[in-house]
């Protein structure tokens, strides 16, 4: 979602549905949506990332930090 509204944001957050197959949880690939995502935002976004996993590709802490650097985003990531 790409939005300069707060009220989009909120409504965005509050639509979330959470899916948990099996009862379990396992590894994301957060790191390739947070790249995705710093890659389609409008340069100096905020962008939060909510998980309550850890992500099974690390591999791409490195172009994330860059990628961050280079678009002069913000990013704030939650695990609970």
């Amino acid at each position: 979602m790409i939005s300069k509204d707060k009220e989009d944001l909120r409504r965005a957050v509050k639509n979330i549905q959470i899916y948990n197959i099996n009862n379990r949880d396992c590894d994301e690939l957060c790191f390739s949506g947070l790249k995705l995502a710093l890659e389609t935002s409008l340069i100096s976004s905020y962008i939060y990332v909510m998980t309550d996993a850890a992500t099974k590709d690390i591999h791409l802490e490195n172009d994330i930090i860059n990628l961050v650097q280079r678009r002069r985003s913000q990013v704030s990531i939650t695990n609970d």
